[in-house]
């Protein structure tokens, strides 16, 4: 009787005009903001896939006269296997329904991939016929620079150690390994300009020294050098963050880098 004579848990309330919903009407309609994390992945996969087999194919045509019947047949199979990869792609895009239909190549610019992988856009630009060129993406000059600084690093370090050990037997080659690092500045560009000044003006006292035989090198000339060469190493692991074409490209590089995580 107690239970039966209880007040009720939920009273029905008539509708309050407060209680309204916003309809957000101006969510974006950018197709990144309605894909699944499976779907960017395997997108991304087929997409690399398209590019990497179209390189292949632009770089047998260019050496096609000198290229057997075999390499023909596989040239042949590489356009084939373009074909059907951009075929895979366009359907793979027909099928996500998007509220603002767009066409392969619109897609691959709206999710950033232009810059990582313009060989396979172009060929879808031009109805996946015969690629004429080869393109070279942006995310290959920022790899190209930054395995310069790693190489630059590379030789500072072991230039130091060894002006720091000071081993006759060693100095011989010091001249080479100075003239190598010198190369890497001066494709570093005008940002090293201070520095390959500096190398210019003592290569000649560094070449004499490391040729006399006489062991270790006068003082100050070691000095000088290991100076140098710190200064390298710190300089090629700051130089992405100071020079501006770093900073042009590495953007690039983080896009690549959040669409390979999702591939993986």
């Amino acid at each position: 009787m107690a239970l039966a004579a209880s007040a009720p848990l939920c009273v029905p309330q008539s509708y309050d005009p407060s209680f309204q919903v916003d309809v957000c009407l101006d969510d974006s309609l950018r197709a990144s903001a309605v894909l699944s994390d499976f779907f960017l992945a395997e997108f991304f996969s087929r997409l690399s896939l398209l590019d990497i087999v179209l390189r292949k194919h632009i770089q047998l045509s260019k050496a096609q006269k000198n290229v057997d019947k075999a390499s023909r047949l596989s040239m042949g199979s590489h356009l084939s296997q373009a074909q059907e990869l951009s075929k895979q792609l366009d359907e793979m895009v027909e099928e996500l329904n998007l509220p603002a239909p767009l066409p392969l190549q619109d897609f691959i610019s709206e999710m950033e991939l232009a810059d990582i992988m313009p060989n396979a856009l172009s060929f879808v630009q031009n109805s996946c016929k015969e690629p004429g060129r080869l393109y070279t993406s942006r995310l290959d000059y920022y790899l190209t620079e930054v395995n310069m600084l790693h190489q630059l690093h590379s030789m500072s370090s072991m230039i130091a150690q060894e002006v720091a050990l000071g081993q006759s037997q060693n100095q011989k080659y010091l001249a080479h390994q100075v003239v190598i690092l010198y190369t890497l500045i001066k494709q570093l560009g005008p940002d090293m300009a201070a520095i390959r000044s500096s190398l210019e003006a003592n290569f000649d006292n560094l070449k004499t020294a490391c040729s006399s035989g006489c062991g270790r090198m006068p003082e100050k000339l070691a000095t000088w050098l290991t100076k140098l060469c710190t200064s390298l190493e710190s300089v090629s692991l700051n130089l992405p963050e100071q020079c501006n074409r770093f900073q042009h490209l590495q953007h690039v590089y983080q896009a690549f880098e959040t669409q390979w995580y999702m591939a993986s």
